[in-house]
């Protein structure tokens, strides 16, 4: 089966290319059938660029997530699942955690999220919230479980614990829950998507943040939406278009994996939009 892989760099700054339209609206719309092949110079997206080895102590398959604060490294990696801690020099610190059942344990680190004030991490788990301190040691944890929902993503900000939801074989309760970090519901945006046959489970990041603002889309939405607090409304807007997943096309294996767009991970910055996609 032939997957075209990609990563295209939209820029928001002086021409902008044909695949973003602005309307009326403040709403920018990107249409992926005309993206342009254009050299971007990485000097427009960094100031520097630096490669940092991480050293051999801790022997791990492949990365599945990370985030930095100041000075540190937090990775979550294969096959174990755990939460390892590096220098920005690529020495290995410590293991946040480990793997279990019981109380401070969780069975795979997958998801996770920074307070970097407090400098403590909160680990999102199919059944509670674990938080350590930066150093390694157990603060609390509390159940989700009240929320019959498996949450795909966590994010912290201004306080508030924010988990997303991902529409998995053609159902979903939730966009996103807020909590305190008590683990209290403070509000929730739920999903308005009825449910519908589908064998699909996606793998795409479905947040990312940028300054004090959190975004959220799922492949079956046309709108990215930008969240703020209790607030929140719509930042972009996917086309509508012969690429675009539908419910026609999404169980049709060949078309879902030739012809259809499916980011798989998106990156805002000051000046770009950047967009991992198959």
């Amino acid at each position: 089966m032939k997957i075209l892989k990609a990563v295209i760099i939209i820029c928001f700054i002086g021409i902008s290319f044909s695949c973003l339209r602005k309307e009326k609206s403040v709403v920018t719309e990107i249409n992926p059938e005309i993206f342009e092949h254009q050299n971007i110079y990485v000097s427009s997206i960094g100031t520097s660029i630096q490669y940092i080895r991480l050293n051999s102590e801790y022997i791990f398959q492949s990365i599945i997530s990370f985030d930095s604060s100041d000075s540190l490294f937090f990775i979550c990696v294969r096959p174990e699942g755990q939460l390892l801690v590096y220098n920005k020099d690529g020495e290995y610190k410590k293991m946040i955690g480990t793997n279990g059942r019981g109380p401070g344990e969780y069975r795979y680190a997958m998801n996770f999220c920074l307070d970097r004030k407090n400098k403590r991490v909160f680990i999102l788990t199919q059944q509670k919230i674990i938080l350590y301190s930066f150093n390694g040691e157990f603060i609390k944890e509390f159940t989700i479980s009240k929320y019959n929902t498996r949450f795909d993503a966590i994010q912290y900000l201004n306080n508030h614990i924010y988990l997303f939801e991902n529409i998995k074989m053609g159902y979903s309760i939730y966009n996103w829950l807020v909590l305190d970090t008590t683990g209290n519901q403070i509000s929730c945006n739920l999903n308005n998507i009825p449910k519908f046959n589908s064998r699909q489970i996606p793998l795409n990041d479905i947040t990312f943040k940028h300054g004090n603002l959190l975004f959220y889309w799922n492949q079956f939405n046309d709108t990215i939406y930008q969240i703020m607090n209790k607030n929140h409304s719509a930042a972009f807007l996917f086309s509508k278009g012969n690429v675009r997943i539908t419910s026609a096309n999404r169980d049709n294996d060949y078309i879902y994996y030739n012809e259809c767009f499916r980011p798989s991970k998106i990156i805002k910055t000051n000046n770009f939009f950047i967009i991992k996609y198959a």
